[in-house]
């Protein structure tokens, strides 16, 4: 595609489906690849990094129940690997988005137990909303200031997360019907 509007354009462009194509027989591959390091290597020193490609690559080719497996796999097996938190996340994310919030919680908490900031205000991110979505909209509050704060003392890597907490500020206000106080407070104006 690239080459085509380098060319002036000319002619019909390239099929994306073409691309669409050629990335999804990469991703077969890589998944091949995953699961024979996992098959013929079992004692390889990096397969808790194997696990959990493997577990992102199945969830992103559609195949959610074979992710989950790599990601708890990954968990019981290397507990003290510096991916568990990342497979809470994900699996966080995952019960999340069906719409199982109690799971989603757990699994969010596990992963707010990490010193890795992204990692922690993320799921702090995240406990928000599913206190939010259970209507908890007081908690889910203190939540959303607790990752403004965070971000704020964290610098410009959670710059965007700052930025989406704090329009969530403002929905969860509305939800109170305390729309006024957001406006009030100073500092996340």
């Amino acid at each position: 595609y690239e080459d085509w509007g380098n060319q002036g354009q000319r002619g019909k462009p390239p099929e994306i489906k073409d691309f669409i194509r050629e990335s999804e027989l990469i991703k077969q591959n890589a998944l091949k690849l995953y699961e024979k390091v996992m098959t013929e290597h079992p004692t390889y020193e990096r397969n808790d990094e194997v696990l959990f490609y493997l577990g992102y690559n199945e969830y992103e080719a559609g195949n959610k129940n074979k992710a989950v497996t790599h990601y708890w796999t990954l968990i019981k097996q290397f507990p003290q690997s510096k991916l568990v938190p990342d497979a809470y996340l994900q699996l966080g994310e995952h019960f999340f988005s069906d719409n199982n919030v109690a799971k989603a919680r757990k699994a969010y908490e596990r992963a707010l137990a990490t010193d890795v900031g992204r990692v922690y205000n993320y799921a702090l991110y995240k406990l928000a909303w599913c206190d939010y979505n259970a209507g908890d909209y007081e908690e889910g509050l203190k939540k959303f200031h607790a990752v403004v704060d965070y971000a704020d003392k964290e610098g410009r890597a959670l710059s965007d997360l700052k930025s989406e907490a704090l329009r969530d500020v403002v929905l969860t206000y509305v939800q109170l019907n305390r729309a006024e106080m957001h406006v009030k407070r100073q500092r996340y104006e």
